[in-house]
C-alpha cells in the first residue's frame, strides 16, 4: 500500500511549526504503538482520547500563536512600507523643493539680467538723448546768439542812422537859424538906416 501524501509534502513538512511536526509525530509514534503486542486498547483508547486532545490543542495554540506573529510581522512590514513611502515622498519634496529653488534662483538670476540690460539700454538712451538735447540746445543758443548779433548790429545801424538823421537836423537847424538870424540882423539895419533918414 502507498501513502498518499499529496504534491510538495517535502516543502509543505518543513514550512510546518515544529512543535505542530513534533505533535504529530508523537501523534504517530502513539499510533504505531498500538500495533504492539503488548498494548491494551482500552487503556490505549483512553490514553489516545486524551492525547488527541492535547495535541490539537498545542496544535491550534501553535497556528493561534502563528497567526499572531505573522499578522503582527505583517503590521510591521505595513508600518514599515508606510514609513518608507513616507521617507520617500518627503525625500521627492525634498528634491521637488530644491529643484524649485534651483529654478527660482534661475528665474531670479535671468530677471536680474534682463534688468541690468534694461537698465543700461535705459541709461544709453538716456545720454543719447541727453546729448542730442544738448547738442540742440548749443544749435538752438548759437542760433539765438547769432540773431541777437544781428539785432545788436540792426539796432546799431538803425542808430546810426538816426544820428546822422539827428545831425542833418541839427545841421539844417543851425544853418535855418544862422540865416534867420542874418536876415534879422540884415533886417534891422535896414530899419536903423531908414530912422537915421527920416530924423534927418
Amino acid at each position: 500500500m502507498t501513502l498518499n501524501v499529496g504534491e510538495h509534502f517535502t516543502a509543505r513538512w518543513l514550512s510546518t511549526p515544529d512543535t505542530v511536526r513534533t505533535t504529530y509525530i508523537a501523534d504517530l509514534e502513539r499510533i504505531c504503538r498500538l500495533l504492539e503486542p503488548n498494548t491494551v486498547l482500552s487503556e490505549w483508547q483512553t490514553h489516545n482520547h486524551q492525547a488527541q486532545q492535547e495535541s490539537q490543542q498545542r496544535i491550534d495554540e501553535t497556528y493561534t500563536e502563528l497567526k499572531k506573529q505573522r499578522l503582527e510581522k505583517a503590521k510591521q512590514q505595513e508600518q514599515q512600507r508606510r514609513e518608507q513611502n513616507l521617507a520617500q515622498q518627503r525625500q521627492y519634496e525634498q528634491e521637488q523643493h530644491v529643484s524649485h529653488l534651483a529654478h527660482e534662483k534661475q528665474r531670479q538670476e535671468q530677471q536680474r539680467i534682463t534688468l541690468n540690460n534694461l537698465k543700461n539700454e535705459l541709461i544709453t538712451h538716456t545720454l543719447n538723448d541727453t546729448n542730442r538735447a544738448l547738442v540742440k540746445q548749443k544749435s538752438s543758443n548759437k542760433k539765438q546768439q547769432q540773431a541777437i548779433e544781428n539785432m545788436n548790429i540792426l539796432l546799431e545801424l538803425e542808430a546810426e542812422g538816426l544820428a546822422n538823421k539827428l545831425k542833418q537836423v541839427v545841421s539844417e537847424f543851425t544853418q535855418n537859424l544862422h540865416q534867420a538870424t542874418q536876415e534879422e540882423i540884415k533886417l534891422s539895419l535896414v530899419q536903423m538906416t531908414q530912422a537915421t533918414h527920416t530924423k534927418k
